[in-house]
């Protein structure tokens, strides 16, 4: 990778330290690349951390974010329409798969590559389902049969422009009612760690920036379930020294293109990133951060703080 001197339009409000700030940057940069194939991006070290910084878009936040919302909210999403659940029936995902896959290309691959990050159709489970992604952190479907799916068309149709460009840009407030993805440290508010009297925990949700969690549902296209010699597994997701399931993602400063992205979160080398440091270095990585995947419940599951690696 090479370092471009051309300085580029900075998303302030996302934090790579952050798992849904990584995340969130990913689907950003997802969607900005169908809008402006000669997308490149990277990272930008600022107040202590890290932030997405974009080349080759309008340098305009209100324009971006505009044509974000018009690409990744207002445009229909197929994808989010096929169960209300997820997983669901592996042989309904099996049939999507093939339907898209006849009609996709280079140019056109979104479909495709989001289905492949919510699971993989080779090994069916005991109740008919396909084993679906690890970055699903919430139930298959709650009390009213809703799960990841129905979450998304949730976010998709309520998200307005103000909200994108807010999440894009400023500091997080955490001042949505929303459908809550789980996928930030924050979101873990249980009766201990919570503010509020537990008594009447029940009574009020857990504010969100649904922005930022729209956008990261496009992430998904980027961070396929694949099938290996041990079974599933999720690009991203591992085990740590000490067997804890986790989530290792890379920040590195060269603007870089997507397909680039792809390649460098699927390094083997992000497993063990202390002993391949100097190797990531030369590819331009700068840091590696892992978050713990915590389950809380049954049901439920939350990311941890990250750590630098």
């Amino acid at each position: 990778m090479t370092e471009s001197s051309t300085s580029g339009l900075l998303l302030r409000g996302l934090k790579g330290s952050n798992p849904l700030g990584f995340l969130a940057a990913l689907g950003t940069a997802a969607t900005a690349a169908r809008i402006w194939p000669s997308l490149r991006w990277g990272w930008s070290e600022e107040s202590g951390d890290w932030i997405p910084e974009l080349r080759g878009c309008t340098d305009n936040p209100a324009d971006f974010a505009g044509q974000l919302h018009e690409f990744a909210v207002k445009q229909p999403q197929p994808v989010w329409d096929i169960d209300n659940q997820l997983p669901f029936a592996a042989s309904t995902f099996r049939n999507s798969l093939v339907h898209h896959q006849a009609t996709a290309s280079a140019s056109n691959r979104t479909m495709i590559d989001l289905l492949a990050g919510l699971g993989s159709e080779v090994h069916a489970q005991d109740d008919g389902d396909f084993p679906d992604t690890r970055l699903r952190m919430i139930r298959k479907g709650d009390s009213a049969n809703n799960g990841l799916p129905a979450y998304a068309r949730s976010l998709r149709s309520n998200v307005e422009l103000k909200t994108l460009l807010r999440d894009l840009f400023q500091p997080w407030e955490y001042r949505d009612d929303a459908a809550n993805l789980r996928w930030d440290p924050a979101d873990d508010q249980r009766h201990a760690l919570g503010w509020h009297d537990p008594r009447q925990a029940a009574k009020k949700s857990v504010k969100t920036n649904s922005g930022a969690n729209c956008l990261a549902l496009e992430s998904l296209a980027l961070l396929p379930t694949f099938s290996h010699s041990h079974g599933i597994a999720t690009t991203g997701m591992g085990r740590s020294q000490h067997n804890r399931e986790v989530f290792r993602w890379p920040i590195w400063r060269p603007a870089i293109t997507l397909s680039t992205t792809r390649s460098i979160l699927s390094l083997a080398e992000l497993r063990d990133a202390p002993k391949h440091r100097n190797a990531l270095q030369r590819r331009g990585i700068c840091v590696v951060y892992a978050s713990e995947r915590r389950q809380q419940s049954k049901y439920y599951s939350n990311f941890c703080p990250a750590e630098p690696l």
